[in-house]
C-alpha cells in the first residue's frame, strides 16, 4: 500500500535517516507552513467562540493553527508509506507500518521543515513595499502573505490614480463616516491612518502605534466608527480582547493573537488605567517571543498585529499615550445615542454591501501617494514609528487631510499623568524646602501626616504616583524623574544623610546647576536597581553632613498576474 505521493520510508534503526526522509516528506503537504518555529494550517473560525474566550473571533474569520504531534503522525501517513523489510526466502518483503513512536516527536521538534514560511493571512488585497498589491488568491510565496479574499468581492483600483482619482476616494470614505463628531479635523485623519494601517501594514517596516477611539460621552458612536474600519478591511468585525493591567494575564492574551495570526485586536471599552510595559513593547515591536502555554517550547515570530482601542475619556500611561493615534469625538447631546438623522440609518450594512467600492478608495489613496512619487511633507517625527509614519502618515497628508500624528500631543498632554503629579509634589517641596537643603521621601510622607489640610494636594499627587503613602515608592519614582524638566523645575539630589538616605530638592531647569548633580555618581547600590527601591527615610534626628541644623531629618492595490508569485491555494 503506497501513500497518494508515492514516497517510500523505509523504517530502520538509523533514526536520522527515516526522520530525515520523514521531514522531507512534508514538502508535499501544498497547504502546511511554518511560521514562529511552528509547523501550521491555515483554517477558518467555524463557530461562535464562547463568551469567556480570550480572543472572541467571527465565525468564517481565517486563522492561523499550530500542528500538533498527532496532526503531524497524521499528516505524515498521508505524504509517505512507512514500510518494515524483512528478507524471507523468497526474497525481501515489505510490511506496511504506522510511523514509529519515536520520528513523530523528532520531526515535530525541528526548527525548520521544508515548507514554506508564512508571514500572515490577509483578507484584503495587501500594498506591498514596493507600491504592487497583492490580491491573487491564495499563498504568495515571495512575499509570504496568504491572501483570503471574500468570494464575489470585487476590488478595482486604478493603475496610475491621480489627484483627481484620490480626491473621489476621500470623499467616498467621509461619506460613511459624515455623521460622526470628530472633535477636530485631525481627529478625523487619524480614524483615515486607522482604516489605510492593516492595508499598508507589509508596505513598511516595523510597527504602528494603537488608535485609540474615544469620545466624552456613552453612544457617541465608537464601537461603530471601528467597526467601518474592521468591516471595510477585513469583512468583519473585529476580534476583541479584554484589557487587563495584569502584565503576566495580558503578556499570556498577546501570545495567543500572535501565535494564531491575528492581524487586528479591539481592546473594547477601555476603563480606568490603561498602559505597563507589556502593552507597550507590543506596541513597539516586530516579532514577539514568549514560552507556549502547556507546553516547554517557545514561539518567536513576527507580530504583525494593528491595535485598536475605544473608551470613553480613557486614561492612558505617559509612556502608553506617546505610541497612540487619537481618534477622539466629542458630541454636545446628553444622549447622542437618540439620534436619528443619519446619512446611512444602518451604517454596517451599507458598509457590507459596498465594501469592495470602499476598499479600492482606501488602496487608491496609497496607489495614488506611491504614483506620485511618494512626496514627503516633513512631517515632525514619530518616534518608534518611522516606517509607519513614511508611509501612512505621509500618504493621509498627501490625501488632503491633516497630519495624524497632531492628535499625539494632545493626547499626551492629557494622558501624562505621572507628570501633572510630579508638578504638584514639586511645588510642594519647593514650598516646604526653600533653600533647597532637601527632604527624604520619607520625610514627605510624614509632612502629609502631620498637616493633612495644608498638605492635601501633596498627599494627592503621592497617592496618584504611587498608589498609596510610601516612601521606599516614593523613593523609587523620584530616581525614575530626576533631572527631568516638569514646567521649568527640577528635582535633583542635594545631598545625603548619614544612612546613605537621598535628600531631594527643587531646582530651575536652565544653566543653573545643582552643585551635587556635577559631582561623579557613586555606584549604585543592589537596592537601587530594584523597581521597588527607593528612600526609606531615617527615623531617628542625625543630621546629615553639611546640612544645617534646620534640615535635620523629622521622625518619620489593477491587479495583474505576477509570474513571479506562487500559486493560489485554498485555505
Amino acid at each position: 500500500v503506497m501513500c497518494r505521493w508515492g514516497r517510500k520510508i523505509v523504517i530502520g534503526n538509523d533514526e536520522y535517516r527515516v526522520n530525515d526522509e520523514a521531514c522531507s516528506a512534508l514538502a508535499d503537504e501544498t497547504d502546511l507552513y511554518q511560521r514562529g518555529g511552528q509547523l501550521v494550517a491555515v483554517l477558518q473560525q467555524r463557530e461562535e467562540a464562547p463568551a469567556e474566550t480570550v480572543i472572541r473571533r467571527p465565525v468564517g474569520a481565517p486563522v492561523v493553527r499550530p500542528l500538533t504531534p498527532a496532526g503531524l503522525r497524521e499528516r505524515l501517513t498521508r505524504c509517505a508509506s512507512f514500510v518494515q523489510t524483512k528478507e524471507t526466502k523468497e526474497g525481501v518483503v515489505e510490511r506496511p507500518e504506522h510511523p514509529p513512536h519515536w520520528c513523530t516527536p523528532a520531526v515535530f521538534d525541528r526548527s525548520s521543515w521544508p515548507v514554506p514560511r508564512l508571514e500572515a493571512v490577509v483578507t484584503h488585497p495587501a500594498f506591498l513595499a514596493d507600491g504592487s498589491l497583492l490580491a491573487r488568491p491564495g499563498f504568495d510565496l515571495n512575499s509570504g502573505l496568504y491572501v483570503f479574499l471574500e468570494p464575489g468581492i470585487e476590488v478595482s483600483v486604478p493603475e496610475h490614480p491621480t489627484r483627481a482619482d484620490v480626491a473621489r476616494a476621500v470623499e467616498s470614505l467621509e461619506d460613511v463616516i459624515v455623521d460622526f463628531p470628530f472633535q477636530t479635523p485631525a481627529h478625523k485623519a487619524a480614524w483615515f491612518a486607522g482604516l489605510l494601517t492593516p492595508l499598508a501594514w507589509f508596505g513598511f517596516d516595523g510597527p504602528a502605534p494603537l488608535f485609540l477611539i474615544d469620545g466624552n460621552v456613552r453612544g457617541v458612536g465608537k464601537g461603530l466608527l471601528a467597526d467601518v474600519i474592521a468591516l471595510i478591511v477585513f469583512g468583519r468585525r473585529f476580534s476583541t480582547m479584554a484589557y487587563t493591567n495584569d502584565r503576566e494575564e495580558l503578556r499570556k492574551k498577546i501570545t495567543s493573537l500572535v501565535l494564531e495570526g491575528e492581524r487586528a485586536v479591539l481592546l473594547d471599552n477601555l476603563a480606568g488605567a490603561v498602559g505597563n510595559d507589556v502593552l507597550d513593547l507590543a506596541l513597539t515591536s516586530a516579532s514577539w517571543k514568549d514560552r507556549i502555554l502547556g507546553g516547554n517550547r517557545n514561539f518567536e515570530g513576527p507580530l504583525h498585529l494593528s491595535w485598536f482601542g475605544t473608551g470613553n475619556n480613557v486614561q492612558l500611561g505617559a509612556d502608553t499615550s506617546r505610541r497612540v493615534c487619537h481618534v477622539r469625538m466629542e458630541s454636545p447631546e446628553e444622549r447622542p445615542e437618540l439620534k436619528a438623522n443619519f446619512r446611512h440609518k444602518e451604517l454596517r450594512s451599507h458598509v457590507r454591501r459596498n465594501r469592495g467600492q470602499l476598499l479600492a478608495a482606501a488602496l487608491t489613496i496609497l496607489r495614488g501617494w506611491h504614483v506620485a512619487g511618494r512626496p514627503s511633507h516633513n512631517l515632525p517625527p514619530w518616534g518608534s514609528f518611522e516606517g509607519w509614519s513614511g508611509v501612512v502618515r505621509e500618504a493621509v497628508v498627501f490625501a488632503g487631510l491633516p497630519d495624524p500624528g497632531l492628535t499625539r500631543e494632545e493626547l499626551q498632554r492629557h494622558s501624562d499623568r505621572d507628570a501633572a503629579s510630579m508638578e504638584t509634589i514639586l511645588e510642594a517641596i519647593q514650598r516646604l524646602d526653600p533653600n533647597r537643603h532637601g527632604l527624604t521621601a520619607a520625610e514627605l510622607i510624614q509632612r502629609c501626616h502631620d498637616d493633612e489640610a495644608a498638605n492635601a494636594e501633596l498627599r494627592g499627587a503621592i497617592e496618584e504616583l504611587c498608589g498609596k503613602l510610601d516612601g521606599r515608592r516614593l523613593g523609587g519614582r523620584f530616581k525614575h524623574f530626576q533631572r527631568r524638566n516638569f514646567a521649568g523645575k527640577r528635582l535633583d539630589k542635594a545631598g545625603e544623610d548619614r544612612t546613605k538616605t537621598n535628600r531631594w530638592a527643587v531646582f530651575p531647569v536652565g544653566p543653573a546647576a545643582n552643585p551635587s548633580a556635577s559631582a561623579p555618581a557613586s555606584p549604585a547600590s543592589p537596592a537601587e536597581h530594584r523597581p521597588d527601591a527607593g528612600d526609606v527615610g531615617y527615623a531617628g534626628a542625625i543630621p546629615y553632613e553639611d546640612a544645617p541644623a534646620s534640615a535635620k531629618p523629622s521622625k518619620k492595490r489593477i491587479f495583474g498576474n505576477n509570474p513571479n508569485r506562487g500559486e493560489g491555494g485554498a485555505a
